[in-house]
């Protein structure tokens, strides 16, 4: 029996696998000369030192880096807050910068982003960047609550994937409106509005990523086979199995992105209510459950809580036509079996039946940076910023990692083309693609729909159990925040 595998991704900003994306263009005029970064600048890779990032390894962080605790408090907020905050300001900014990335994110920055920060701090323009790893116990949406509640002024620029909107309703993250209003056209507006609520921009995208179909031609001999959903399901069912993540906080993600598809929301588009209880919700979680109960997706899908599974199961079983995952996945899985490499190829996803001719609008997602509110030097962390996110620092990260550019002019770069065959794929999704709900709920929003949309696919629950519960329980985060 041929083995499809389908996996819709995991909860994307790397809640469970940390994603490595990213953006650049080395065809912006002048950019040799005006970059920050040469080429061939000592340390950092070339476009002919290629080579994939390895998978994260969890809880070991790098000798370089140390671990921060949280044991510094400041009396009041700094007086830089984010209505003074000025991008003017940031060239003349001068003193040190703490970048403090969650754990998962050690190994990318070792990896990726270590060199960019040594050749920063080799340029003595007055500000020097220090990272140290932020230790936290428990969940990590929550990782930096109790320390900035605390107004703890230790750590200038976090990465705290989409807790960022419940850090900005509680005014502890800085509005980077007036940043991006400079650079506003060098990212997809997908990205940005990702990263935004209530007319503020709460991050800097560094990296980028789109859900993708990744297929076998030697067992989906014809594109048609998968020209929706539903047609890759009915191939699945008579010819192979076919497998996603089924269980855990994965899930969201996917239940998100077919429910975007099929033409449903999750919630008003003021905010303020759910709109989950909807013909199309129903419709997904049949979809979704129907592949367990037909034996179409085998019992191990229910095992993955994370792409990292769903990947190397696709690299090291061959007869697996299929897996739907996010871009960034295709280096794990060229690592992880090399001889995967040539036997696959990539294409966009399908849409919903019915939806035929339309662009797909499955989830974006990316890799970004906030600047806490209670730093004592946001001008030069934005500083900082500015530099990680520069086209010449995207260059370097897409030619060393293969990670996917935030910024739309580095897709014309010939290098890069080289090295990211599914290029023009990926700009395509990032285009088209939807952002998660902006609300500061969206931390509860998502533990909902994984722990009732997981049980709906165990069977402890019927899809319409899973519909009403996912339904109250998007409605009462709601009213936690919009009270």
């Amino acid at each position: 029996m041929y083995k499809i595998l389908f996996r819709l991704g995991v909860d994307f900003p790397g809640k469970v696998y940390a994603r490595l994306l990213n953006g650049m263009d080395s065809k912006e005029k002048g950019l040799t000369d005006s970059s920050p970064i040469s080429e061939n600048a000592s340390g950092i890779v070339s476009e002919k030192s290629f080579f994939p990032v390895p998978p994260l390894r969890f809880g070991i962080l790098a000798a370089s880096l140390s671990v921060l605790s949280v044991s510094i408090s400041c009396s009041s907020r700094d007086t830089v807050t984010a209505n003074t905050l000025d991008p003017a300001l940031m060239a003349s900014a001068k003193g040190e910068v703490v970048y403090c990335p969650l754990p998962l994110l050690a190994s990318v920055i070792e990896q990726m982003d270590q060199p960019l920060i040594d050749q920063f701090n080799a340029q003595n323009n007055g500000v020097h960047i220090t990272v140290k790893p932020f230790s936290y116990t428990g969940d990590m949406d929550d990782a930096y609550d109790k320390s900035l509640d605390a107004k703890d002024c230790s750590c200038d620029i976090i990465t705290p994937f989409y807790a960022i909107y419940k850090l900005s309703g509680k005014e502890q993250i800085l509005d980077l409106s007036p940043y991006i209003a400079t650079r506003n056209d060098e990212f997809f507006s997908s990205i940005i509005n990702s990263v935004s609520l209530n007319k503020k921009v709460l991050a800097i995208p560094i990296r980028a990523d789109a859900m993708m179909f990744y297929y076998r031609p030697a067992i989906f001999e014809n594109t048609s086979q998968f020209s929706n959903w539903q047609n890759l399901y009915t191939h699945a069912a008579s010819h192979s199995n076919f497998v996603y993540n089924a269980g855990g906080v994965g899930l969201t993600a996917n239940v998100i992105s077919l429910l975007y598809q099929a033409g449903g929301a999750l919630i008003s588009a003021d905010g303020k209510a759910s709109t989950f209880q909807s013909p199309q919700a129903h419709d997904v979680l049949n979809f979704l459950v129907s592949g367990v109960q037909n034996q179409v997706i085998p019992s191990q899908a229910l095992t993955f809580t994370n792409n990292v599974g769903a990947s190397d199961f696709f690299a090291k079983n061959p007869s697996t036509g299929g897996l739907a995952d996010w871009s960034a996945s295709k280096f794990r899985i060229d690592t992880e079996v090399s001889s995967t490499k040539d036997s696959y190829k990539i294409v966009p996803l399908p849409v919903w039946a019915g939806k035929e001719g339309q662009d797909p609008t499955g989830l974006i997602g990316s890799n970004f940076l906030s600047i806490n509110a209670y730093s004592k030097n946001p001008n030069a962390a934005l500083k900082v910023i500015d530099y990680l996110s520069s086209a010449a620092a995207a260059r370097h990260r897409a030619l060393s990692a293969g990670t996917g550019p935030a910024i739309k002019s580095v897709y014309d770069d010939p290098a890069v083309r080289e090295k990211i065959p599914y290029l023009d794929i990926l700009y395509s999704s990032l285009l088209h693609g939807k952002a998660r709900p902006n609300t500061s709920a969206y931390t509860e929003i998502d533990t909902v729909i994984s722990t009732y949309a997981t049980q709906a696919l165990a069977g402890t629950i019927t899809v319409d159990q899973a519909v009403d519960q996912i339904d109250k329980g998007i409605t009462k985060a709601l009213q936690k925040y919009n009270h």
